[in-house]
C-alpha cells in the first residue's frame, strides 16, 4: 500500500464542506441543501481514517491507544473551548428551563451521543432547532460512535478474515445502506441522526483508501471524474430542498460526487477541480473548517436570539467573519500545539482528556438537574396549559384523549374539538364554565385539523375527528361544540380531502372550507349547536424565550417580537374571512380573541405581569386566563340555569 501523503485538495474540498454548512445555516438564498457538506465531511473522514488505520496495519505499527490519542488531540481542546462557549452565552440569553436542555445537550455531546439526544426530542412540543446551541454536534457523535468500532473492525479484518475482508466490507457497507432506506420510510429522523445507517458514507471513503474502487486509467478520465465529482456535490448544494428526504437515495449525490473528487485526484496528478481546491484561500478555510464549523453555528443561534429576529444581511456577514476569527483563533492557538506530539505525551493527553469529560460532566449534570437563578424571576403561570398531560383533569373512560373542564359536579354540556390550540385555550374555558356551574370536554389532537374529512399525513386526524364526533354522541346532556384550531397554521401543511369529495390539488382555503361545512352540517343534524372560535394572532418568536431576553437586556418584549393588527390579517385574514362567511350562512356563534390581544391595532405577546403566550401561537395559561370574559359572555346566555 502507497504512503498515504498530505493532499491539499482534500482541504480544499474541507472548504467547500464547510461553506456549504455556514451559508445554509445562514440561510442564504440558492443553499437550501447546504446540509449535504456534512455528508463531504464523512466521506473525507472515512477516506483519511482508514488510510492511516491500514497503512499502520501494513507496517505492523498500529496501536488502538495511538488512535483514540489522535482522536483526543484533534477533538478535545477545541469542542471543550465551544462548550465553555455555549453555556455562558446559555447563562445569559436562555430562560432556566432552556439552560437545563442545553445543559442536557452539553452532557451527550461530552458523551458523543447528541445525535441520540436530538432524535429523541423530534416531539411536537420540543425546543425547536433554532434554539439549540449545540445542534450541529449530533454529526461529531455520529463521527465518534463510528470509530469505537471501525478500528477494531479493520484490525480483526486485517489479522484475521483478510482473504475475505473485501466481502465482508461491501456486504456492512450495503446493510448500513439498505437500512438507513428502510429507516427513512419508517423513521426519517433515526435515518438522519443513527450512525449506523450514516456508516455506508464514512466506508465510501473508507473504499477509497482501501483501493476497493478500480483506478482511472488516463487524465482525461480523472478530469470527468472530478468534474462529475464537483457537480453532483455543487447540484446537491443547490437543487436539494429542506424538504427532501435524506439521506437516503439522495444522499448519494454529494457522497459519490466527494469520491469521485478524492479518487480523480488522487496521488501522480491533480486534475483542473483539484488544482482550485488546492488553492491557498481554499486550503486555509479547509484547515480552520473544523473550528469554523464548531463556532458557526452557537454565534449565529446566539445573535438571532439577542436581536429576537432574523439577521440582515450585513449581520449575518458579520457573525460569519466573527466565526472566522474565532475558528482562526482556536485552530492557531488551541488545535495546533495540542496536535503536536510534543506538546503533551500520551499519558498526559488521556489524563487531561479524562479531566475535560469528568469537569464538564459535573457542571452540565448538575446544570441538567438544578434550576438556576439567573436573576429574572418567572411570573407564575407563564408556560402552557395541557391538560392531556395532567392525569387527574383525563376521563378515563373515553376511547380517545378527553379531559373535563368546568365545575365537576355539574351537567356536562359543552364540548370542544380542537387541536394544541383547544388546549392552549382550555384556561379561560375552564374559569368561564366553572363560574357558570357548567362542566364539558376537550377532545384535543394537536397537530391536526378538528374537521371530518380534512387528513394531513401520517397523523390519522380525520380518524380522530370521528371517534370524538362519536364520543360525543354518548354525552346525552352537550348542546354546544366549539370548534378551535391554529387555522392558519395549517397553511402550508400536506392536507387532503379524506372524504374524497374535494381533488386532491385543491387549494388550502378550498380544503378548509369544506371540512368546515361538513363538520358543521354534521354536528347540526344530530342536534348540537357549533361555535367557531377565530385564530389567533401570532409572535415573530417564542414568547417566554422573547421575555426572558428582553427583560435581561432592558428591552419591551412587545416592540421586538409581537405584530400589528394589519400583519395579523395578512397572515390570518382569508381565514377569518372563510369563518365569518360559514358562520353566516350557518347562523352560527363566533368568538373572537384577536381583538381582545391587539387593541389599538398592535398585537401584544405579554403585559406588565407574564408573558400571554407560551411560543410563537400556544398562548400561556395566563395568556388563555386574560380571555376569560370571552367565554363568560357566552356562557351566561348559553347556559343559564
Amino acid at each position: 500500500m502507497s504512503k498515504l501523503r498530505y493532499r491539499a485538495d482534500i482541504d480544499g474540498l474541507r472548504a467547500v464542506a464547510v461553506l456549504a454548512v455556514l451559508f445554509y445555516h445562514a440561510k442564504f438564498a440558492g443553499f437550501s441543501g447546504g446540509y449535504v457538506g456534512v455528508d463531504v465531511f464523512f466521506v473525507i473522514s472515512g477516506y483519511l481514517i482508514t488510510g492511516i488505520i491500514w497503512q499502520q496495519l501494513h507496517t505492523d505499527r498500529f496501536s488502538i491507544a495511538h488512535f483514540y490519542e489522535r482522536r483526543i488531540r484533534r477533538i478535545f481542546p477545541a469542542l471543550y473551548l465551544l462548550l465553555l462557549f455555549v453555556l455562558l452565552g446559555a447563562f445569559w440569553l436562555y430562560t432556566p428551563e432552556k439552560l437545563i436542555g442545553v445543559a442536557k445537550s452539553a452532557l451527550a455531546t461530552i458523551g458523543f451521543s447528541s445525535n441520540i439526544l436530538f432524535w429523541s426530542e423530534s416531539g411536537y412540543f420540543d425546543t425547536p432547532s433554532a434554539l439549540k446551541p449545540l445542534l450541529h454536534t449530533w454529526s461529531l457523535a455520529v463521527e465518534e460512535q463510528f470509530y469505537v468500532v471501525y478500528p477494531w473492525f479493520l484490525w480483526l479484518g486485517w489479522r484475521y478474515l483478510r482473504p475475505h475482508f473485501k466481502k465482508i466490507f461491501w456486504l456492512v457497507f450495503f446493510l448500513s445502506f439498505a437500512g438507513g432506506l428502510a429507516a427513512l420510510k419508517s423513521d426519517p429522523s433515526a435515518a438522519f441522526y443513527f450512525a449506523h445507517w450514516r456508516a455506508w458514507e464514512l466506508m465510501v471513503g473508507g473504499a477509497l483508501a482501501l483501493q476497493y474502487v478500480p483506478p482511472l486509467r488516463n487524465a482525461r478520465q480523472k478530469e470527468a471524474a472530478s468534474f462529475l465529482g464537483a457537480a453532483f456535490i455543487l447540484g446537491s448544494v443547490f437543487l436539494l430542498q429542506e424538504e427532501s428526504l435524506f439521506p437516503g437515495w439522495n444522499a448519494l449525490w454529494p457522497v459519490l460526487g466527494t469520491a469521485a473528487l478524492i479518487h480523480s485526484n488522487s496521488p501522480g496528478g491533480k486534475t483542473q477541480v483539484g488544482r482550485w481546491l488546492s488553492h491557498p484561500v481554499a486550503v486555509f478555510i479547509g484547515k480552520i473548517s473544523y473550528s469554523l464549523y464548531l463556532w458557526h453555528w452557537p454565534l449565529l443561534l446566539y445573535a438571532r436570539t439577542y436581536f429576537l429576529r432574523p439577521l440582515t444581511v450585513w449581520e449575518t456577514w458579520f457573525v460569519l467573519l466573527l466565526s472566522g476569527l474565532a475558528a482562526f483563533f482556536s485552530w492557531r492557538w488551541i488545535e495546533n500545539p495540542f496536535r503536536r506530539r510534543d506538546f503533551l505525551s500520551r499519558k498526559a493527553v488521556f489524563q487531561f482528556g479524562g479531566a475535560l469529560m469528568l469537569l464538564f460532566g459535573a457542571v452540565t449534570g448538575w446544570l441538567w438537574r438544578h434550576t438556576v437563578n439567573t436573576g429574572v424571576e418567572f411570573p407564575p403561570e407563564y408556560a402552557s396549559y395541557r391538560c392531556i398531560y395532567d392525569a387527574k383533569h383525563q376521563i378515563k373512560d373515553a376511547p380517545l384523549v378527553a379531559c373535563k373542564l368546568g365545575a365537576p359536579q355539574a351537567p356536562a354540556r359543552f364540548a370542544i374539538l380542537g387541536d394544541s390550540h383547544s388546549n392552549a385555550l382550555s384556561p379561560a374555558i375552564q374559569h368561564a364554565a366553572a363560574n357558570n356551574n357548567v362542566q364539558g370536554f376537550l377532545l384535543p389532537d394537536s397537530g391536526c385539523l378538528p374537521l371530518e374529512g380534512v387528513e394531513l399525513v401520517n397523523l390519522e386526524c380525520a380518524r380522530h375527528c370521528e371517534r370524538a364526533l362519536r364520543y360525543i354522541e354518548t354525552q346525552p346532556e352537550i348542546e354546544t361544540v366549539f370548534i378551535v384550531s391554529f387555522w392558519h397554521g395549517y397553511r402550508n401543511k400536506p392536507l387532503w380531502d379524506a372524504a374524497g369529495e374535494i381533488p386532491p390539488n385543491a387549494d388550502f382555503t378550498t380544503l378548509l372550507e369544506a371540512g368546515l361545512r361538513r363538520t358543521v352540517e354534521t354536528l347540526q343534524s344530530r342536534g348540537y349547536t357549533p361555535v367557531l372560535v377565530y385564530p389567533i394572532p401570532t409572535a415573530t418568536y417564542p414568547v417566554q424565550d422573547a421575555w426572558y431576553v428582553a427583560a435581561r437586556t432592558n428591552r419591551d418584549v412587545n416592540v421586538l417580537v409581537a405584530r400589528s393588527w394589519d400583519e395579523y390579517l395578512q397572515e390570518a385574514g382569508d381565514v377569518r374571512d372563510l369563518i365569518r362567511r360559514v358562520a353566516d350562512e350557518y347562523q352560527l356563534a363566533t368568538i373572537d380573541p384577536a381583538p381582545m390581544l391587539c387593541p389599538d391595532g398592535q398585537c401584544r405577546v405579554a403585559d406588565a405581569n407574564a408573558p400571554l403566550y407560551y411560543d410563537t401561537n400556544h398562548l400561556s395559561i395566563y395568556g388563555a386566563q386574560t380571555l376569560t370574559p370571552l367565554f363568560e359572555r357566552y356562557f351566561q346566555q348559553s347556559f343559564s340555569p
